[in-house]
Parts: structure tokens; C-alpha cells; sequence
């Protein structure tokens, strides 16, 4: 009966790890990382908020449209996943490499260009490939 108890409270911690790991990451930074890993969530947060109240309209101010909208969310995505999770399954879980911090800063540019270029998309003529 104690046997039972002590095989399944450790696999119980091990399970709690383990949904613990996939809720806020695999990687648990300290220091000043931590912190902006707090804070971009918590902007990410605010930002959902914005663009989901009247607020904006109400304003005249802050007025986002849906592509860029969609964009500065994959940027914040991009960004907290390559920050929360490690690259590799070598990376070290307790900071984050430099190579991870290269992806990080790449990652939400090329999701931000996507809002930020977005007329000179759609205003460009069509390749002749694909003119029908």
C-alpha cells in the first residue's frame, strides 16, 4: 500500500513537471531575460485587449486593420516561442543562448514586414506567370 502511494506521488510530481513545462515552457530563465519574458507576455496581453475594445475607435488612435493586426500578433508569438522554448534540445533551460536571441530578433521582423509592406504588396502587378 505505501509502495503504491510513493510510485504514484512521484509519478504525479513527474506529471506536474511535465504540465508545468508545457504551460509556461521548457526554459526558465532568471535575470533580466525572465523579466522580458513577463513583460512582452503582458504587452501581448494589453495588445489583445486594445484591438479587441471600442477603445481605439473611440479615440481615433491605435486603429489597427485585420492583416495588421494578425501581423503584430505572429510577431509577439514568434518572439515569446523562441523565448519560452528552447531551439535545440541541447540549448541550455536556465538561460538563453545567443544564437536564441538571433532568432528572437529575426523571427518578428519578418512577421512585422509583412504589416509594414503591405500596400507595396498589394498594389504591385502580378508576375506574368501568373496572370491568367
Amino acid at each position: 500500500m505505501t509502495e503504491d502511494k510513493n510510485r504514484s506521488s512521484g509519478t504525479g510530481v513527474d506529471l506536474d513537471d511535465m504540465v508545468a513545462s508545457s504551460d509556461t515552457g521548457a526554459r526558465k530563465p532568471a535575470g533580466m531575460p525572465g523579466k522580458l519574458l513577463v513583460s512582452i507576455a503582458a504587452a501581448w496581453s494589453l495588445f489583445q485587449l486594445w484591438i479587441a475594445s471600442p477603445v481605439p475607435f473611440v479615440l481615433g488612435f491605435g486603429v489597427f486593420s485585420a492583416t495588421e493586426a494578425r501581423s503584430i500578433h505572429l510577431a509577439f508569438a514568434l518572439f515569446l516561442a523562441y523565448m519560452a522554448y528552447p531551439a535545440l534540445k541541447r540549448s541550455p533551460r536556465d538561460r538563453v543562448p545567443i544564437q536564441d536571441w538571433c532568432w528572437q530578433r529575426q523571427r518578428p521582423f519578418v512577421a512585422l514586414t509583412c504589416s509594414c509592406f503591405t500596400s507595396s504588396y498589394l498594389s504591385a502587378p502580378a508576375p506574368r506567370s501568373c496572370r491568367m
